[in-house]
């Protein structure tokens, strides 16, 4: 006597779980999806002020430069005439251990 197993329900089974995980699959690329809309919306917003902020940058740059080459123009020659003078204080004399070394190297 043959024994028929009915194996109905675990194909049922094995189409419901193949069912569920394309389910979850297509739920997974539409929420990636719309989470990289979101985030290429935020970042073309951003983009916009991150160009303003450089153009504000480069402009109060360019401005600080100017302002740094009139300070020098203005006091170049008072730095340099600053400067002269104390080259020209300086006492030139020899160091004081040099006499000692001397003293070692006759000996």
């Amino acid at each position: 006597m043959a024994l028929v197993v009915d194996m109905s329900w675990a194909s049922e089974r094995v189409g419901t779980l193949t069912n569920a995980r394309a389910e979850a699959d297509k739920y997974v690329q539409d929420y990636q999806k719309a989470k990289n809309d979101e985030y290429n919306l935020a970042l073309s917003k951003n983009e916009h002020a991150n160009s303003d902020a450089i153009v504000r940058l480069s402009q109060s740059t360019d401005q600080a430069i100017q302002s740094i080459d009139q300070a020098y123009t203005i006091n170049k020659g008072t730095v340099i005439d600053k400067l002269l003078e104390t080259i020209q204080i300086v006492d030139v004399k020899p160091h004081p251990n040099l006499a000692d070394f001397d003293a070692r190297a006759n000996n």
